[in-house]
């Protein structure tokens, strides 16, 4: 593996970390300026502006939500990781009331990167999973 993909490879590792200890701006800087992201929650990609005011009300809904990276892989600018993801509902969000109850699931992120930043985030995950362990299906 070269230079390239452990930098990208870093980077990404950086943005989960910030992601954890809900550094907005930490994370953000790991980003391309224009960067998109795309989730199951969302039926179009995501811009910066978007992604911040969701990730700051899944904070508040989710304190203790935690990313463990499993798994990663590079190759140029592409980067694929695994990641074991928990989480406790604990505080409303938008129309969902929370139940108390905790999650545990996996999830696959893709990562296009440029210069050794993420430009576009294409997240996937089982969301059925995750709402049935939380008592919202």
């Amino acid at each position: 593996m070269g230079a390239k993909e452990e930098m990208n490879k870093e980077t990404v590792r950086k943005a989960i970390e910030a992601f954890n200890v809900r550094d907005l701006e930490a994370y953000w800087d790991c980003h391309t300026e224009d960067t998109t992201y795309h989730e199951v929650y969302f039926t179009e990609p995501q811009t910066k502006e978007q992604m911040s005011k969701f990730m700051l009300d899944l904070w508040d809904s989710y304190p203790d939500w935690i990313i463990e990276n499993k798994n990663m892989i590079a190759c140029g600018d592409k980067v694929a990781i695994e990641n074991e993801m928990s989480a406790t509902f604990e505080n409303d969000q938008a129309h969902l009331k929370a139940t108390g109850k905790k999650f545990i699931i996996w999830e696959g992120v893709f990562f296009d990167m440029k210069d050794g930043k993420i430009q576009h985030m294409r997240m996937y995950m089982d969301r059925k999973s995750q709402e049935s362990q939380l008592g919202l299906s």
